[in-house]
């Protein structure tokens, strides 16, 4: 909830503006900027409101002949107020929001609760940033700095160490001087990344990231076991919307390495990779370039970098570097099982080494005769892919490799055989029959893997439409949650499952009972930081 306030005697403020930067669908506001950063996994949807208070109060009158007076005063209890207020007078009750943004006139800059769900903004910002800044701090991000000017000894940047802290200079942090979308292991302190996205590294070896925001790895992390800070975060950024670099520029051909201690609150130190120029916007490692902590005996050298990632040979415990360019081993098949019945385009799971890419082709009469999908191993040594293009029926092979910039493929391995169904059966729902849910009922069964399954809303005997979809998993599961509302009362659900064109009779399942939730939040103050800055825009 966004509350504006205005004083009686006048301020800056511009409610349609503050409208379109917190609760409107322009590409660059707030709720935009957040799907985008979590990838889906954080939606926000509100309101925004605007009253009128009483006279500007004392503490937000600039005095410039008071050495005393504080300026900005960051007002956070203030804003509270005034937002209590607004609400009041509209009679809408604030607990029913997980997070509020109140705006008043007093000074410029903004603070948040670090973590929390209460932003203060006390000026008029003429773009988006403030709130996305504020807004990564209600998340528990702090503000971070960076190592710079580092010794490079043999060309190898060598830090902590001698390098020299300066804060802020991340142009690849919106809260520490950038504009552009949250760092990966914020994200992750998010929980927006899972196990196949995200990993500690423990071995030597052959790391490979894939774009922020793709598929594959998008973080790998690196304990510095009783120092501080406490782990080392790699990322890699090709130009988006929000992370709008040149497609020539540093920053999105080479590897982010940053010092970072996520405990209650998450804040990061980037390395600036070339210490031999003054700025800080040229930080990555390009190929060819390596990373050094001789505390914690760990180097990193970026190997390669392409469109889609970028390859690293990483050391710990003070090991010998890895070659960049290793002989691949093969990767393994895990399903399709042996006799497994599939769908047309089943989904081929197995395991390999992180970061290389697995090919997945046809086999007829022991020939590989074309590729049908690909996957990138995930940072937990896994990959999964439903192949791109439909299988004839019946009794099916598949052969799978590992390719790597710079390496030689690896020889293939050919999955077990498994036998694709034309005409599926009818899948099944879980459930006892006397459940009882929210306006948003959840959805699970088993079905034909690879199939989609489609959930429709039967009501009073009709059916009133699929409300949810899914796509049963290798291991012939399925689950998906309503994307229509239900109102209270008793529902069963109409199920069916489509393999390509070919489509299963729909079934009827159980009953089940929708009752009326609301979501209430709460927090404790008492736990939290009041961060604050000055509202600046993006360097």
């Amino acid at each position: 909830m966004v509350t504006v306030t205005h004083w009686r005697d006048g301020d800056t403020l511009n409610f349609p503006l503050i409208q379109k930067h917190t609760v409107s669908n322009d590409p660059d506001a707030l709720p935009a900027y957040i799907r985008a950063a979590s990838n889906g996994k954080l939606t926000l949807a509100g309101k925004i409101i605007e009253y009128t208070s009483g006279p500007r109060p004392y503490e937000c009158i600039y005095r410039p002949e008071d050495p005393n007076q504080e300026w900005p005063p960051l007002p956070i209890r203030l804003a509270d107020t005034e937002g209590k207020k607004a609400a009041e007078a509209h009679g809408i009750n604030r607990d029913k929001f997980d997070y509020l943004i109140s705006v008043i006139d007093c000074g410029g800059s903004g603070s948040a609760w670090q973590p929390g769900r209460f932003v203060g903004v006390y000026g008029q910002s003429g773009i988006a940033h403030i709130y996305k800044h504020e807004f990564g701090h209600s998340l528990g991000y702090g503000h971070g700095a960076t190592y710079t000017q580092c010794p490079t000894p043999s060309g190898v940047v060598s830090a902590p160490g001698s390098c020299q802290k300066v804060d802020y200079g991340d142009t690849g942090d919106t809260l520490s001087g950038g504009g552009t979308l949250y760092p990966a292991n914020f994200r992750w302190f998010s929980g927006w990344l899972d196990s196949s996205q995200a990993t500690v590294i423990e071995k030597t070896g052959l790391y490979r990231l894939a774009k922020l925001g793709s598929e594959g790895p998008q973080l790998y992390l690196i304990n510095r076991t009783g120092l501080d800070p406490t782990q080392l975060a790699l990322e890699y950024r090709k130009p988006t919307p929000f992370d709008n670099f040149p497609y020539d520029d540093n920053r999105v051909n080479g590897v982010w390495i940053r010092y970072t201690t996520m405990g209650q609150v998450a804040s990061n130190i980037q390395v600036d990779g070339t210490p031999q120029t003054p700025e800080t916007t040229d930080p990555t490692f390009l190929p060819g370039k390596t990373l050094f902590d001789p505390v914690a005996k760990i180097s990193v050298t970026v190997c390669s970098a392409d469109m889609h990632g970028a390859t690293m040979a990483v050391t710990v415990n003070g090991e010998s570097r890895p070659s960049c360019t290793p002989t691949l081993t093969a990767p393994s098949v895990s399903t399709p099982r042996h006799n497994q019945r599939v769908g047309y385009r089943p989904i081929m799971t197995g395991t390999g080494m992180p970061g290389t890419t697995v090919k997945i082709e046809r086999i007829r009469d022991g020939y590989l005769v074309g590729v049908v999908g690909s996957a990138i191993v995930g940072a937990d040594g896994k990959w999964s892919a439903q192949i791109d293009q439909p299988l004839a029926a019946g009794l099916q092979q598949i052969a799978t490799y590992s390719t790597n910039a710079g390496s030689p493929d690896s020889s293939n391995v050919s999955s077990a055989e498994f036998t694709v169904v034309d005409t599926p059966d009818g899948p099944t729902v879980n459930g006892s029959g006397a459940d009882t849910t929210g306006p948003y009922p959840t959805f699970s069964g088993t079905g034909l893997p690879g199939a989609i399954v489609s959930v429709s809303k039967i009501y009073l005997g009709l059916n009133w439409g699929v409300v949810a979809t899914a796509l049963v998993n290798e291991e012939g599961k399925w689950s998906t949650q309503s994307q229509v509302e239900y109102a209270p009362g008793t529902y069963a659900s109409g199920v069916f499952q489509k393999n390509g064109d070919k489509k299963s009779g729909s079934q009827i399942f159980g009953l089940f009972e929708v009752k009326a939730t609301s979501q209430q939040a709460s927090f404790d103050v008492s736990k939290q930081k009041n961060q604050a800055e000055k509202a600046t825009s993006p360097q």
